[in-house]
Order: C-alpha cells, then sequence, then structure tokens
C-alpha cells in the first residue's frame, strides 16, 4: 500500500440471506456501527457530505470516494494510499430469515493489479453487539477447493509457491459471494518463457503450473446460502475468463503501439538537446501510446545516452505495470555500464507497486559498492515504498543509513509490523529529525496495543527525557 506508501487492506462485506434495506437500520448504520467498534482495524468512517459519499485514509487524512448503494445494501471503496499499492473495501448487507444482519469482512491488498493477502471476517450483530462468527458462517474457501478430483497435493503446492491467491467478489445485486483462484499471469508467463527480467528462487513450481495446471484448474467457486444451518456453502464450481489476467496477452483490445511519427520526427533531428527537448514534451501528454514510445525510446541501444535518459525520467507520469520489464532490463545492464539511467528507473519502479521488481532492488541494496552507492540507496528507498512484511528484515538492517533513514522509518511505518517496534520506538529519540519522529509515531499507532510492551520496555532503559515523553504520550493513546 505507500513516500509513496502501500498500506495494509480492508473489505467489509454485510451479508442478508434475503437482499432489502429493510426497516431500521441500512448497510451503512451497521457499517459504521462496526467500524466504532474498537481493535477491528476497520480505520475508514463512513460520512456523507456535499451529496457524496465519502470515507478517510486516517495515516494520510485523505478522502476517499466511496460507492454505496442503500437498496441492495452494497458499498464500495479503494484506497490507493499514496500510490504504491493500494486495498478495496467491499460492503454487502444481508440478514438471517429472522432478520438478524450479519456482517462478512474482507481485507485484501494488492500487488497491483492482482489482489493478495486476502482476510475473512463475518460478524453477527448479537444484543447490540457484533460477534465474530466466521468459522460458522462461511467455508473457508482455499486453493485446494480449485483443484479436481484427479489432481494430487504436488498440485496444490505448486499453486502455494506461486503464490496463488483466493479472492472474494461481492455482487452490487447483493447476491452470494463469489470465490475466484488469482495467479499472478505476470510472473508466471515470464518465468515459463525464460524471460531474463524476473528471477525467482525456484522456478519449477511455475513451469509445473503452466504445464499441468493452466487452464484445467476451476478458477470460480459459487457460495449457496444454507437456510437450515444458516451459513454459507460452497457451490459451483466452474472455469471461467479469470478477472486477472496478464495484460500483455489479452485479446479484447489491439495492442498499443509506439508513435511511429514522433519516432520519425525524432530520428530526422540531428542536435541532442532539441531532441530531448521533443521527449520532454512528449512526456507532458501521459497515454498508453507515450508509454510505448518512451520505452521504446529508452530501450533503444542505438539512441544517445541523453536522450535515453531522457525518455526513461520523462516515463514517470505514463508509466505502468507493463513498464516494469524494460525498466527491470534497463537496470540491470546499467550496474554493469554504469549510464546512470537507475537514476531515473529505480523510483518509478518504487512507484508502481509491482512486486516482480523487489528481487532486483533487493540486489542492488545489498550491493555495497562505493561507485555504486547512490544506486542502493535509491533502491532501499524503493522497497520501503513497495515492500511488506516479508521485507522487514532488510529494512531494518538499513534503518541506520543516514541517508535513506527517513524512507526506510516510513516505510516501516506503513507497513506497521509489531517486529518492527523496537526500530520505530528509536526513531523516538530527541536527536531524530521532526519527520523521522512523526513516521515513527504513525507506525506505532498503527501497530497499536501490540506495540505496548515494547513502549513499556523502553521506558525502562536509560532515554532521554523527550524519548521518555513520548513514548509515554503514545501508551496513553494506545490504552484508550
Amino acid at each position: 500500500m505507500f513516500p509513496r506508501t502501500l498500506i495494509a487492506v480492508f473489505s467489509i462485506l454485510i451479508l442478508l440471506v434475503t437482499p432489502t434495506a429493510g426497516a431500521g437500520a441500512d448497510v451503512v448504520d451497521y457499517y459504521n456501527q462496526l467500524q466504532r467498534q474498537k481493535h477491528l482495524g476497520l480505520d475508514y468512517p463512513l460520512k456523507y457530505k456535499s451529496g457524496r459519499w465519502t470515507t478517510t485514509n486516517r495515516d494520510w487524512n485523505t478522502a476517499i470516494p466511496a460507492i454505496v448503494n442503500i437498496d441492495t445494501g452494497y458499498i464500495f471503496f479503494s484506497d490507493e494510499g499514496t500510490g504504491g499499492g493500494n486495498y478495496d473495501t467491499q460492503i454487502q448487507l444481508y440478514h438471517k430469515a429472522d432478520q438478524t444482519p450479519v456482517l462478512a469482512i474482507i481485507e485484501n491488498g494488492y500487488n497491483p493489479p492482482y489482489p493478495e493477502d486476502i482476510r475473512v471476517r463475518f460478524f453477527t450483530r448479537v444484543s447490540g453487539r457484533w460477534e465474530n462468527d466466521t468459522k460458522w458462517l462461511w467455508p473457508d474457501i482455499t486453493l485446494d477447493d480449485f483443484l479436481s478430483a484427479k489432481m494430487t497435493v504436488g498440485d496444490l503446492r505448486a499453486l502455494k509457491a506461486i503464490n496463488a491467491q483466493v479472492y472474494i467478489k461481492l455482487s452490487k445485486q447483493g447476491t452470494a459471494p463469489i470465490a475466484h483462484l488469482v495467479v499472478n499471469e505476470t510472473i508466471a508467463r515470464a518465468v515459463c518463457g525464460a524471460q531474463d527480467w524476473i528471477k525467482v528462487a525456484n522456478e519449477a513450481p511455475y513451469l509445473h503450473y503452466c504445464q499441468h495446471l493452466r487452464g484445467k484448474i476451476f478458477n470460480k467457486i459459487g457460495t449457496v446460502w444454507d437456510k437450515q444451518h444458516e451459513r454459507f456453502n460452497i457451490g459451483k464450481k466452474s472455469h471461467t475468463a479469470a478477472l486477472w489476467s496478464d495484460s500483455t496477452n489479452t485479446s479484447s483490445s489491439p495492442p498499443v503501439r509506439a508513435d511511429a511519427g514522433f519516432l520519425r520526427k525524432l530520428r530526422a533531428l540531428s542536435d541532442d538537446e532539441a531532441r530531448s527537448a521533443l521527449v520532454i514534451a512528449l512526456g507532458k501528454q501521459p497515454s498508453e501510446q507515450t508509454r510505448k514510445t518512451l520505452e521504446n525510446i529508452a530501450a533503444d541501444t542505438t539512441e544517445t545516452g541523453s536522450v535515453r535518459m531522457q525518455a526513461i525520467c520523462s516515463l514517470v507520469a505514463s508509466a505502468s505495470r507493463d513498464s516494469v520489464p524494460v525498466l527491470l532490463r534497463i537496470i540491470e545492464k546499467d550496474i554493469k555500464e554504469r549510464r546512470g539511467y537507475w537514476a531515473c528507473a529505480i523510483p518509478i519502479l518504487g512507484n508502481l507497486g509491482d512486486r516482480s521488481a523487489i528481487p532486483l532492488l533487493k540486489r542492488i541494496a545489498n550491493l555495497n559498492q562505493d561507485h555504486l552507492v547512490g544506486m542502493d540507496h535509491m533502491a532501499i528507498e524503493a522497497l520501503a515504498r513497495l515492500g511488506d512484511e516479508r521485507e522487514i528484515t532488510l529494512l531494518a538492517s538499513k534503518a541506520y543509513i543516514a541517508p535513506v533513514r527517513l524512507a526506510v522509518i516510513e516505510g516501516l511505518a506503513r507497513i506497521a509490523s509489531v517486529y518492527s517496534s523496537g526500530i520505530l520506538i528509536e526513531a523516538l529519540q530527541e536527536a531524530e529529525e521532526a519527520e523521522v519522529v512523526d513516521a515513527a509515531r504513525r507506525g506505532l499507532r498503527k501497530i497499536g496495543k501490540a506495540a505496548i510492551p515494547a513502549l513499556n520496555q523502553a521506558l525502562q532503559e536509560n532515554r532521554d527525557q523527550k524519548s521518555r515523553s513520548r513514548i509515554k504520550k503514545l501508551i496513553s493513546q494506545l490504552q484508550k
């Protein structure tokens, strides 16, 4: 989720067995009741103002538009953070036969555009309070449910190894939830096609998926409401068009091509300064064609270095996840050739939110070579924007490098893992810059009560008075 943050993910569904607006409270009322109940991690209160529904990202105090349909009990909003990733919230209201409302909460983040790290929760309202009834209401659909009877444990292991996900989608019409199998086809196709822009620790599960599973496993599972037992059960399984697929392999629209006219005009100029100015002007007109044209120039090894550099830097406004392979190839070569292209390419990768860039960024972050010091620092900053709990150990090891300290602390604050509490607490010291202290506070508040033991321990150590004051204030805030 950003720095642009990659923030944690929340989806909240409210399930009605018969989708009716019903008498009394509506979907917004019920959601806000649950949202006010502490310790559930529901940080998005809904408000109606100036004719539209909005919620707020509390970390960044940013208004987020929400889709609300009171009649069908449906709500949707998507938090894009500050650009490193996003998470969406779906809400659907259903009632049991006796009109008892049930809220199903699905928290889901993205490795854009693919959803990942999903969590499903269902709550029933009992005596004015919401109780977590997930295990009684939901069938806990997992990867093995998408395999056919003839498939093996080895097939399941392969799906797990390639980080396949189960995504639950709600209907705007109030019908039962549907589970979808999600595979990152961008990485799968690259590994199976032996493309050099991606390196994975183990290619075998990807090859197994491409050769034996793709197109042969179910990718959609419906659910049905069991009136007798008042719970959802697994329903029909099917093979359908995937909700998420490799954008380079879609057939619904023609492929985007570079602007041939612009490239001819560029080649007709002989002065590099004028040619760079032309590239700058193109970059100010962001579009898919602009992206493709700039990528064409950036990847052209016969082009002059200054024009290639300008094309990479101008790509920032049009870049998308489709730009990642081009940028990775450029950076990979730049490690050896040292042309400086990385200075624009790495920040773009950090902002795109595509985790396929992480293996290369990690390698650069750990180079520890004097002549590449700017490059490794920039990679650390990109990882701080792009990474999640899987990168906590690496980020923690870089937290004491002065030029990147703020970026790392901001990254750890965004991820907000209890394992980084100690480092965030150290960043509360009086000698720290105000921005570092603010980021550390934000991260500890986001961790919540789980950070209190580490904060209490810090008070027992010899620390400056300013730090102790900050720690005491945080403890007081978290205990409320």
